[in-house]
């Protein structure tokens, strides 16, 4: 009788041992969960701030750029004003002296027309007479009626480069990445995916619960040159909770 006493206070205590292990390995698991998580936390806390001094530095320095380009714009407009009014004036100059010499010769020449002895003042003077050049070029340049479309088809390519590069060629300067981490938690029904360079970025954390397995998906666009490809985990990665 002692003797089966003396078993079954063993097998108690040692039962009681025996779930003493398994609480304190359960606390550790959870106390390494919290550590984690912690850990997690923090790094989100990280990731918002860099985001938030990123994206705080790029507006500043757009801004900068975007105000030395509009300066430049107005620099630029204010040269080619300025050009075209010289040119304007210039050429409206030398339109007006050859009005002027046309003009006074228009004049000479109807005084002369009205002279008694036209004929003896000719043949005195052959030099000023119009009958034998009446029938040759006054030697006038006439310009082309379109003086500064030049310009303005110049302007216009500047217009439509300046567009291209700000309308569909912005999408290129838009933030890649290359490597795309996916960390899974399947029992805490976390995905998280990260953009992974020198450092791990978070794109998108989904927390659900998941009732099936899950497996590996992609689907490429027609991007040239875009290409999927599996990355072997360092142990640094791994016991970070990313994938490549």
């Amino acid at each position: 009788m002692d003797y089966q006493k003396g078993c079954n206070t063993v097998s108690a205590a040692a039962e009681r041992t025996e779930r003493q292990r398994e609480l304190e390995g359960s606390r550790l698991n959870i106390q390494q969960r919290i550590q984690d998580r912690e850990k997690d936390l923090k790094l989100l806390h990280q990731e918002v701030e860099a985001l938030n001094l990123s994206a705080d530095k790029t507006v500043e320095d757009s801004e900068k750029i975007f105000t030395e380009l509009i300066r430049l714009m107005e620099n630029r407009s204010s040269d080619v004003k300025e050009q075209v009014r010289s040119q304007q004036r210039t050429e409206v100059s030398r339109v007006k002296d050859l009005q002027e010499k046309l003009e006074q010769e228009i004049s000479e020449l109807k005084l002369l027309s009205h002279r008694e002895d036209l004929n003896q003042f000719l043949l005195n003077d052959p030099s000023l007479s119009p009958l034998g050049e009446a029938t040759e070029s006054s030697g006038i340049d006439i310009r082309p009626l379109r003086y500064f479309e030049d310009v303005t088809a110049a302007v216009s390519e500047v217009r439509d480069k300046l567009q291209d590069v700000l309308g569909e060629k912005w999408t290129n300067v838009l933030l890649t990445s290359s490597r795309i981490g996916v960390y899974l938690d399947h029992k805490a029904g976390i995905l998280s995916f990260y953009s992974v360079s020198d450092t791990m970025t978070l794109l998108h954390r989904v927390q659900t619960t998941f009732t099936q397995p899950l497996y590996a998906g992609f689907r490429l666009y027609s991007t040239p040159g875009t290409t999927v490809e599996f990355s072997k985990l360092k142990e640094t990665e791994v016991s970070s909770g990313t994938a490549g």
